[in-house]
């Protein structure tokens, strides 16, 4: 008889279409609570989801012994349950040396490159994993603290692509309630504890305190905010898209958004057609004070201009704005006296005196810069 939890997973499996009759699903297996209670569940139901199941381990060589025990304990669970098991080892330090990333960054890419190898060589068409209503907490606390977009402030997807994430819809302390009643124990990555990382310092201090003092639900609330918020993020990409196919021209390395969309779409339409346009057209993203000075420009007089980074030109054309790559362009000579406050190609500039308290506690700060008063 299924327990209240196992219908609950069996019920957001068939509400968001994550799994099919016939697929071949791959469980990224760590050996931790999560993925252990995704594989097991998989494995016993899937005769009822009718699929095909494997697992597969990555090493990251992080954390010694300890990731090697992991390991182990990921090839004798499979073995136990007649589960086909995989590993890859992957060097995660020394990616994130030479792309210039954090460990964090480096071991979530190369994690799903492995991921996406293996399920290319087994047949799989499903890569499961074993984010839950926890992950999803931390990461939308983690990208509003950040600023980032509505999709992003959105959480965790049920699924993107061909990646599933079938306990997404499940607390950690259900998951460990799981596991229990299963009998069954799981690998503690020692590197979860410590509050190095971002994450581990909201999971590990942050969380608790608001679950304690505001909101003792507060993974359930969020993971109902995600779904509301992805749809909103839907509706507003498709708003978009429709503005974009309207009222954007690209020419090579050039864009060109007529302004007739403000008609239609009003002012608040510019930031999403700028940020689709340099996603697109110059792969790469734009920031939040870039997007407010090109803002700015529909204020401007025809010819006024903008200097982004990286060599991004962008002016006020006749009734439209054009966005370009550029590496030869006058940039205009500013003068400034302290104490006063100017709009600048770059933005605001404030110049004031300050002494060497100040200086001392302002030191290292983004947008700051100390000069010699001579």
């Amino acid at each position: 008889m299924p327990t209240q939890r196992e219908n609950k997973i069996i019920k957001f499996i068939r509400d968001f279409n994550l799994i099919n009759k016939g697929d071949y699903v791959l469980v990224a297996f760590s050996g931790g609570a999560d993925s252990l209670c995704l594989l097991d569940f998989l494995n016993r139901k899937k005769q009822l989801l009718g699929i095909e199941l494997a697992a597969f381990y990555v090493e990251h060589n992080l954390r010694g012994a300890e990731s090697k025990e992991d390991g182990l304990f990921c090839e004798r669970f499979c073995k136990s349950q007649n589960i086909k098991f995989l590993s890859k080892s992957v060097n995660v330090k020394g990616f994130a040396k030479s792309e210039k990333i954090s460990i964090e960054e480096s071991a979530r890419e190369l994690r799903y490159k492995a991921l996406k190898d293996a399920a290319e060589e087994l047949g799989a068409n499903k890569i499961a994993t074993g984010h839950n209503a926890n992950d999803n907490t931390e990461t939308i606390l983690l990208n509003i603290i950040k600023g980032k977009s509505l999709s992003a402030i959105a959480g965790i997807p049920p699924k993107r692509g061909d990646i599933i994430r079938p306990i997404l819809t499940l607390t950690r302390s259900e998951i460990l309630e799981y596991l229990k009643e299963r009998k069954l124990n799981y690998r503690t990555d020692s590197t979860n504890l410590e509050n190095d990382f971002q994450r581990n310092f909201l999971r590990n201090k942050v969380i608790p305190l608001i679950k304690e003092k505001i909101n003792p639900g507060l993974e359930n609330t969020l993971l109902k905010t995600s779904f509301v918020l992805r749809t909103q993020s839907k509706l507003l990409e498709k708003i978009t898209n429709n503005a974009s196919d309207n009222f954007v021209n690209i020419k090579n390395d050039s864009i060109e958004i007529n302004l007739n969309f403000i008609e239609s779409f009003g002012r608040g339409m510019l930031p999403e057609l700028v940020k689709k346009a340099f996603v697109e057209v110059l792969k790469k993203e734009v920031k939040f004070n870039e997007l407010k000075s090109i803002g700015d420009l529909l204020d401007k007089q025809t010819g006024a201009r903008l200097l982004l980074s990286e060599g991004v030109l962008v002016t006020r054309g006749r009734n439209k704005i054009i966005i370009e790559k550029t590496t030869d362009v006058e940039t205009p000579a500013v003068n400034i006296k302290v104490g006063e406050k100017v709009n600048t190609w770059l933005g605001e500039l404030e110049i004031s005196n300050s002494d060497a308290a100040t200086a001392k506690k302002m030191l290292g700060k983004k947008n700051i810069e100390f000069i010699d008063a001579q």
